[in-house]
């Protein structure tokens, strides 16, 4: 895996300075402890990766050397030839790439120019910064002269030609305009459609997203060896159309969304779940760990998948069951629906909360009471428990339960939830408990109080420091070498038994937004969040 292949990008990337003027202005920015370059710049690109929506491309540009895609927030780029992308590589301002009308591969460097309406944004990946300018008023043209390509981007205004030169950030009269012989310009998709009837009849709305939804084409770069057409779309990522055929392949990379609702790490990557969003549809995904490459499952091709929101997903004997609002929904892994339980197949609600798995036992956790997966059917576990089980944890027979007014467990042949031995003591926690784990034989019980260890040999509970003030509100849990990860709405935070969060991905820094669910394997640690899912070395963030 490349140097470039993490998101660190966004740590090094000028935070929205109207023009990055050299050595001087990284040296102010470096010393202003609120820039976030100054917050960020202790990542190493291959310990932090930000992955989020490719629903929606926005500009590709492509040339015998590399190959650029821009979407919502991020860029990502693979050298012709190779399979694998890196990135991706992130602007502090995560609205200035939709602003996108075209791009190009910089003849000289290889670098990465876009252009907006009335400006321009300039990505080299090799020294992992970007630059940017305005031209004051709107851009009829840009692109090299071929014979001067040294000079930089030319660009054709209403009052005549300017020229922006590679790192400066400002735009001057050009000496003399280039010749339209030598003259690689930055095309439309309006370009290119005219002049090849295969992306004219596409454009026309034949190409199909989830729910047989148009899909409106929005840029096209032909590849170097003419083999074929890459097309971006409003609405369903990436796609290649080979030469003189009329069926564009997906290639996704990305997201299928923005807010990412579960995450579950496995050997070689993760699977998550996008919640519905106004960036996207609910969907399933498959990531590489060296995140290049992507599978997205959308569900039924005319309906798509149903729900709204998941906030328990767990692989259990090589199948996927997503905890829905709409039901537990089980599928393949090559995202095929296998069954849906609701109401009608004997679960108390179909609002899934919680999911548990041990040893051949399948327990869901619902807004009105807890279910088992048993060979007769579904089954009420403890029928009189009518509450939320927001969090579930299994030991033999029995199932542990956290409520809205603390930790109970249910045994065979109980009616009822019965207080979890030892919590009687703990009044001053009767509080909720949204997640569960077991940390090795200890059970480990997240509240907004803080953790409690439950002493395998004694039964008796450890309580650790108060975590809302670092971590915010408590979400989930996921499992560490020497103590837990802790997923809050304002920080994802490591912690030993007993002991006070030690280290904090912050929301706004290590975090692009607030996240909710989280998850480790071996070398990677995945948080899932309302701006897509972050992949971290382990390594770089367990103290």
């Amino acid at each position: 895996m490349s140097r470039k292949l993490g998101v660190g990008s966004s740590l090094r990337a000028g935070p929205g300075l109207r023009f990055l003027r050299g050595a001087f202005a990284l040296a102010v920015l470096l010393q202003n402890p609120n820039s976030p370059l100054q917050a960020q710049r202790s990542w190493r690109l291959e310990d932090r990766a930000v992955v989020g929506s490719m629903l929606r491309i926005f500009a590709v540009a492509s040339s015998f050397e590399r190959l650029y895609v821009v979407g919502d927030h991020q860029v990502i780029y693979r050298e012709v030839g190779r399979e694998g992308w890196e990135g991706p590589f992130r602007t502090v301002d995560p609205g200035e790439l939709e602003q996108a009308r075209g791009s190009i591969v910089d003849l000289l460097d290889h670098s990465l120019w876009i252009v907006t309406g009335t400006g321009w944004l300039h990505y080299d990946p090799v020294t992992d910064l970007w630059d940017r300018g305005f031209a004051g008023e709107p851009i009829l043209s840009a692109g090299f002269d071929r014979t001067r390509p040294v000079d930089g981007l030319y660009l054709r205004l209403s009052r005549g030609w300017v020229v922006v030169t590679r790192g400066g950030g400002s735009a001057i009269p050009a000496a003399e305009a280039p010749r339209s012989t030598d003259y690689v310009r930055v095309t439309t998709i309006a370009d290119v459609a005219r002049a090849n009837p295969q992306i004219a009849v596409l454009g026309s709305g034949s190409v199909l997203g989830p729910g047989l939804r148009p899909t409106r084409l929005t840029a096209a770069a032909e590849m170097s060896d003419r083999s074929g057409w890459w097309l971006g779309t409003d609405g369903q990522g990436l796609l290649f159309l080979p030469f003189a055929s009329v069926t564009p392949e997906p290639r996704p990379w990305g997201l299928p969304g923005e807010v990412v609702g579960a995450v579950v790490a496995v050997p070689g990557g993760a699977w998550v779940v996008n919640d519905r969003s106004v960036s996207g549809d609910p969907a399933v995904s498959r990531i590489s760990e060296s995140l290049d490459q992507f599978q997205w499952y959308q569900g039924d091709r005319v309906f798509g998948f149903r729900f709204q929101t998941v906030r328990a997903l767990r692989i259990v004997d090589s199948v996927l069951w997503l905890g829905t609002d709409q039901g537990a929904i089980a599928l393949t892994r090559s995202g095929e629906r296998m069954r849906t339980l609701t109401e009608q197949d004997g679960l108390p609600d179909r609002r899934i909360l919680a999911i548990a798995a041990r040893r051949r036992r399948l327990v869901f956790g619902t807004a009105a009471g807890v279910a088992e997966v048993t060979d007769s059917g579904v089954v009420r576990v403890a029928p009189a428990f009518r509450d939320p089980a927001l969090s579930l944890a299994l030991a033999g027979d029995t199932t542990w339960v956290g409520t809205p007014n603390g930790l109970y467990a249910a045994v065979p042949g109980s009616a009822d939830l019965r207080q979890a031995p030892g919590w009687d003591a703990l009044q001053m926690l009767r509080t909720p408990v949204p997640a569960l784990l077991w940390h090795g034989d200890t059970l480990v019980a997240l509240t907004d109080r803080g953790l409690l260890w439950r002493d395998p040999r004694t039964g008796a509970w450890t309580i650790g420091p108060e975590i809302a003030t670092q971590v915010g509100t408590p979400r989930a849990l996921a499992d560490g070498e020497d103590g837990v990860w802790i997923a809050g709405s304002r920080a994802a935070g490591f912690a030993r038994i007993g002991g006070p969060v030690e280290r904090a991905l912050v929301v706004g820094d290590a975090l692009p937004a607030e996240p909710w669910d989280l998850s480790t394997e071996q070398e990677w640690l995945w948080v899932a969040t309302s701006h897509g899912v972050v992949r971290f070395r382990r390594q770089a963030v367990e103290p």
